[in-house]
């Protein structure tokens, strides 16, 4: 099967949404599909014609700029159009991570099955973003309404044009169906993974080794560490604000990786009179070195689509703390349902400093609980969360669609009760 996958961004390093499709495809590569990626020629960071053995078609695009911020929207989908003409028709099976992209292939081509791999929403994001704009006007909130307004067509167009949409956790499945009322047969939940190999538990020697190379002094010295995009949606203010109510401070605090929220966050820190115990790391290629030199992860998003930094510190054997949110619909964000019941982290169930500086507290002091919450962690990483049964369920998943395309049938027969997670 020859499938091109579009992406909006396609970055080696440090991008969530690219480490998933390249792990999805390579998987798919097993099966004997030949996999193509298109992106736009300065979303990328590769700078010839391939990546990981595969074809990379990078797309020369006008940038459209719009007359105000809050029609972005608007203009990424005249964009997404200008991206479909040069996609060509040399595919079999058309994937995209962009819903722009998607209600533009379907409105041009519909020659082939269309696959909408959703790699997040706006839906989880609505509530932190109408948060912070309680204290505006209700002119300085008219563009951001439109902005919403937007990006909320867009996403429901994209939703009901695929064949099927791919979602990386239940919950936002589960959202994108109560907003937008998408069948729900067309939603499939594949979970995101990780490679065992790579993020194990260290030893004890290779631990000590790393703490001695990165100069974080004592075994029993308490280290945090978070890695990631440093953004706005991260929540890292709610961290710093809880290390300076912290009982007892950890010794360090280890914010590995890079973004627009840095510099406002490093000025948090020493408004919190933190900053002596925080440290920017910057991003990482390899990040592996810091959580197995660090004590505890600590995972503050509210809005994240699934975390696969939260499961790479897991399957590195680390106690994890995240945040337990619940939307307007009654439905629990993807944290709590990576770290499940069985003790694998702490979840806090408020955005609330103090009520996570007291957990930070709690897993400091507890030498023994952070072991049992890190064996844990570990098991049900590698148990639950693996790029191998990911890519067979996305296989099976071709397979049917361009099995019900062949007999002329827009949408794909899957039961509602394996729709939901295969």
């Amino acid at each position: 099967m020859r499938i091109l996958w579009h992406m909006p961004t396609l970055r080696r390093h440090a991008c969530g949404l690219s480490n998933r499709a390249m792990r999805l495809a390579n998987e798919l590569r097993k099966f004997g599909h030949e996999i193509s990626f298109a992106v736009a020629d300065d979303k990328t960071d590769v700078d010839d014609n391939s990546i990981g053995d595969m074809a990379l078609l990078k797309l020369s695009l006008t940038r459209l700029n719009p007359l105000h911020w809050s029609l972005q929207s608007r203009e990424r989908m005249r964009a997404a159009r200008l991206t479909v003409r040069g996609l060509g028709d040399d595919h079999d099976l058309f994937i995209s991570c962009q819903p722009e992209v998607v209600r533009a292939y379907c409105q041009r081509h519909r020659r082939c099955p269309v696959l909408f791999v959703c790699g997040g929403t706006t839906l989880l994001h609505d509530a932190t973003d109408a948060a912070r704009q309680q204290s505006m006007s209700p002119l300085r909130r008219l563009p951001y309404s439109l902005d919403r307004y937007l990006k909320h067509r867009n996403e429901a167009g994209a939703f009901k044009a695929a064949d099927a949409t791919v979602f990386d956790s239940l919950h936002t499945r589960e959202s994108v169906i109560t907003a937008y009322r998408v069948t729900p047969e067309k939603c499939i939940t594949v979970h995101g993974g990780f490679d065992p190999e790579t993020f194990r538990p260290p030893n004890r020697d290779e631990r000590n080794r790393t703490r001695l190379k990165l100069g974080l002094g004592r075994d029993d010295d308490i280290t945090l560490v978070w890695t990631g995009r440093i953004s706005p949606e991260k929540n890292l203010t709610l961290l710093i604000r809880a290390l300076s109510k912290c009982r007892q401070r950890p010794q360090r605090v280890l914010i590995v990786g890079e973004g627009p929220g840095r510099e406002e966050l490093a000025v948090l820190c020493r408004r919190e009179s933190v900053d002596d115990i925080v440290s920017f790391v910057g991003e990482k290629a390899d990040v592996r070195p810091y959580l197995h030199a660090a004590d505890i992860f600590v995972f503050p998003s509210l809005g994240e689509s699934f975390g696969s930094s939260l499961v790479e510190a897991m399957g590195c054997g680390l106690p994890c703390i995240a945040l337990r949110s619940e939307n307007a619909a009654g439905i629990r964000n993807a944290s709590e349902e990576i770290l499940g019941s069985e003790g694998a982290g702490a979840l806090v169930s408020t955005n609330d400093p103090r009520a996570l500086a007291e957990v930070i507290d709690d897993l400091g002091y507890d030498a023994q609980r952070r072991r049992d919450m890190g064996l844990q962690a570990s098991k049900r990483a590698v148990t639950k969360f693996s790029w191998t049964s990911g890519g067979r369920h996305l296989h099976e998943l071709i397979l049917r669609l361009c099995s019900r395309s062949q007999m002329n049938s827009v949408e794909p027969e899957i039961p509602a009760r394996q729709a939901a997670i295969i």
